[in-house]
């Protein structure tokens, strides 16, 4: 089972990378989108349309798949495909494992956070 909390926004994960492991990059999650790679524009494009969009993921955006995504995120030409996965991996660990939505949402300093319960 994934770990949903180490997926970065397009869909990678941070642990075990090498530039992560010798300090060279903080990691996408944990820097806020603001890696050496994506220095000179500022913060990593894909990181900032998630946050716009309050999703975790490109694959939990209501927008999915748009338009954007092949050029944002070009270094993989099968993303759609990837995300599509991690998505349905999610969905399908929120109803076996009975979670359901409420309706309600909270706000955090980076996403917006939807509020499941689950009957016991």
């Amino acid at each position: 089972m994934t770990d949903f909390t180490t997926i970065t926004a397009c869909g990678e994960c941070c642990v075990g990378c090498s530039k992560k492991k010798d300090g060279s990059c903080p990691g996408c999650i944990e820097s806020d989108g603001r890696v050496p790679e994506w220095a000179g524009s500022g913060m990593c494009k894909v990181h900032a349309c998630c946050k716009e969009h309050n999703a975790r993921f490109c694959g939990l955006c209501s927008e999915f798949p748009c338009d954007k995504l092949p050029q944002m995120i070009s270094w993989n030409p099968e993303i759609i495909k990837h995300l599509s996965a991690l998505r349905d991996e999610a969905e399908h660990f929120w109803k076996k494992n009975g979670f359901a939505e409420t309706g309600a949402t909270n706000e955090t300093d980076k996403y917006t956070v939807v509020v499941a319960r689950r009957e016991l």
